[in-house]
């Protein structure tokens, strides 16, 4: 009798080990990631954040966003040593990990428990950097991202070089979280076929914008709350040349859309116009798998009494031969507006052309209903 009792004991210890084992299992992938948006948690040993690799990391990571009224970084960073980087923090929405093989300090050491002998291995034997992600690896809806190099020259390097595709990868899901919460509570899929059936456009509505004006190739919607002025407004024109996507010939588009159709009724000039001070900032993207182009910059009204940042895309239904323009412009005075266009960006890159044959069969059923 005397003798089972170490086995039962042993027994015990190895049942209650796997029970704990599987219970941390089950938090860590039930649990919700939490944070901010735009914010990432960088953890890294504390003497490289101190140093030149810090150095590297915060100037790339919160560079300015471009056309907004005032400078606002990029992404807002938290620093964490591996030695900090405990249950509750781990959970956090966006983690970067930033490890170098060649440091051996014990915050060094920790960092490379982070990954796998493989990784490591192929550090060393490809003499370049490593970068790949994981998902939910604490917490459901997490993103982590993991930069391994050689030593600190060989990541300050790739951050230089690399920057925009880092940027891009971090935006990317926080673009798919405010998607998923815009349209959580409630979505208007009757503005959003009415849309389909008139524009033969598909495009997703959150609540709360209402229909300011609709005409043959224009609609204006708007989100006015207590501090936040949000407008959204689309409009299609033939697609004859490239040229028509040249900020110049965007800036004209939108001027005249705005003094003609978005004058504000009995107040004289008060119709947003592109503000010159800065030009529009321009880049070529995938949009839905299809070319577009993506327009920031800023808008005033021509009384000169308003003005804010705007976001706007521009692609072309080849079946159709038509140039799609979408944009959202806010007013937001005494607010941060990173977080707002944003906001804004997720809902215009929901946008994406449809033939008219579906149109047509949308319109229809509405009418019928």
């Amino acid at each position: 009798m005397k003798s089972s009792i170490p086995i039962i004991l042993l027994f015990l210890i190895v049942f209650l080990s796997t029970s704990c084992d599987k219970i941390e299992e089950i938090q860590k992938t039930t649990t919700q990631s939490r944070g901010e948006i735009a914010e990432v948690v960088v953890v890294m040993a504390v003497d490289q954040w101190k140093g030149s690799l810090g150095a590297t990391v915060k100037e790339i990571m919160t560079d300015t966003i471009p056309c907004l009224p005032q400078e606002e970084a990029r992404f807002s960073l938290m620093h964490l040593d591996p030695t900090e980087f405990n249950n509750f923090l781990r959970h956090r929405n966006n983690v970067f990990y930033i490890i170098t093989l060649d440091d051996d300090s014990y915050s060094g050491k920790l960092m490379r428990k982070y990954i796998s002998k493989d990784v490591i291995e192929k550090t060393k034997t490809d003499k370049k950097v490593q970068i790949y992600a994981k998902n939910n690896e604490y917490a459901q809806g997490q993103y982590s991202l993991f930069l391994v190099g050689n030593n600190k020259s060989e990541i300050q390097q790739y951050l230089t070089n690399e920057k925009e595709q880092i940027w891009e990868r971090f935006y990317q899901r926080e673009r798919n979280r405010l998607v998923a919460k815009l349209y959580a509570i409630n979505e208007q899929t009757k503005l959003n076929d009415f849309i389909l059936s008139r524009y033969a456009l598909k495009m997703r509505i959150p609540e709360s914008y209402d229909v300011v004006k609709r005409e043959e190739n224009f609609i204006w919607l708007r989100f006015l709350s207590e501090k936040i002025d949000r407008h959204i407004w689309i409009t299609y024109r033939d697609y004859t040349a490239t040229e028509q996507f040249n900020p110049t010939q965007i800036q004209a588009l939108r001027d005249s859309i705005g003094s003609q159709r978005m004058r504000a009724d009995k107040l004289e000039n008060s119709y947003p116009i592109t503000e010159t001070l800065i030009p529009i900032c321009a880049q070529k993207i995938s949009l839905n798998k299809r070319f577009a182009t993506e327009y920031r910059g800023l808008w005033k009204l021509a009384n000169g009494t308003r003005g804010g940042g705007f976001i706007a895309y521009a692609f072309v239904d080849d079946s159709a031969k038509r140039l799609y323009y979408v944009e959202a412009f806010l007013y937001a005075p005494d607010n941060e507006k990173r977080r707002f266009i944003m906001e804004l960006e997720a809902i215009l890159r929901t946008a994406q052309p449809v033939s008219l044959q579906i149109a047509n069969t949308t319109k229809n059923k509405n009418q019928k209903q």
